[in-house]
């Protein structure tokens, strides 16, 4: 019993450790001054998608000389989640900076993911970048963001302050359109907080559509949760391993309980059975039609130590009542 205690713990432990733990974010970066640095942050929440603090870092690195960079490490929570990659001259620079000036991507991924990243920078401002990843969202979000990017630049300088709403329109106007043909939730949660962030108005940024959807795709996720209490829904997802765990113990505890049942059930062998002279004694005036009582008596005891005879009689020859026990008589005893 004890060998199988262990191996089934040794199970459970396997299955909780399953996940590999290694991200790695590499690039080269061209025309990158001496001091530029690469910092990888968190954004746990809608609240940290247009902020950069030094509370929210996880790694910084400073580029080579050729404009190469590598961050790695397993030190990421389980899960996917939204991170952010910004570049700065300077080892104290924290700045998020947003539109044509941008200095930060949108990146996905937890501790498996693979992120390679090619391109040009000068000063803070982002040029030709690629991404190449393991994680479909990562390429996606770089076309979302790159998109939007051309919006801005292609109106901002065209229409007077009085006409910015046409930025907003055409914005609102790709990310429908965009969001149209995406079955992703993550996207459209994605695009649902830039819409939070630049305070734009569609019926496709409607927080209950945008919960549905991750519910379904990403029922475990941080965002998903953020978003159930912000509805105040509950959120009661449970991780697949935890119902491995149960489904793992619920077999076992049904083995065992077999296994018991029929141990319990199978008919003893008289030859196995060893009656003690006063057991044999109590069976033979049961046989006789004695009530428990009346057997004291003969035997000079009291009830109650009949009543204990008898009920090891029953357990031995694996009965459970009075006719039982005459029936095993009759047939003889060893």
């Amino acid at each position: 019993m004890k060998r199988y205690l262990s191996i089934f713990i040794f199970l459970i432990f396997l299955v909780s450790s399953l996940e590999a733990e290694a991200y790695e974010i590499r690039g080269q970066l061209r025309n990158a001054a001496d001091s530029t640095y690469a910092c990888l942050s968190f954004i746990h929440s809608r609240d940290d998608f247009f902020i950069l603090g030094e509370y929210m870092m996880i790694k910084k690195v400073k580029l080579e000389k050729d404009g190469n960079f590598l961050i790695k490490g397993d030190d990421l929570p389980k899960g996917m989640r939204f991170y952010r990659l910004s570049f700065s001259e300077g080892e104290d620079m924290v700045r998020y900076i947003s539109g044509s000036d941008r200095n930060n991507l949108t990146l996905y991924m937890n501790n498996n993911t693979e992120i390679s990243i090619n391109g040009s920078i000068y000063d803070y401002l982002l040029k030709d970048i690629k991404i190449k990843s393991d994680s479909e969202i990562c390429s996606t979000l770089k076309t979302i963001d790159d998109g939007l990017l051309l919006i801005i630049n292609e109106l901002y300088d065209k229409v007077s302050d009085g006409k910015k709403d046409v930025i907003r329109s055409r914005t609102v106007e790709y990310i429908e359109s965009y969001l149209d043909t995406c079955e992703l939730a993550t996207i459209h949660y994605y695009m649902y907080v830039y819409s939070l962030g630049f305070d734009l108005e569609s019926n496709v940024f409607d927080e209950k559509l945008i919960y549905n959807k991750m519910k379904d795709q990403e029922p475990n996720s941080i965002y998903t949760k953020e978003l159930a209490s912000v509805l105040g829904m509950k959120n009661n997802s449970t991780p697949w391993y935890v119902w491995v765990i149960i489904i793992i113990l619920s077999i076992y505890s049904l083995v065992i309980s077999f296994f018991y049942f029929v141990r319990e059930r199978q008919p003893v062998s008289k030859s196995e059975i060893i009656l003690t002279l006063k057991e044999k004694e109590v069976l033979r005036l049961i046989a006789s039609g004695k009530l428990n009582k009346e057997i004291a008596e003969e035997l000079s005891v009291e009830t109650s130590t009949i009543k204990t005879h008898v009920s090891n009689l029953y357990k031995k020859i694996g009965v459970t009542k009075r006719s039982e026990a005459v029936a095993y008589y009759k047939k003889g005893i060893d």
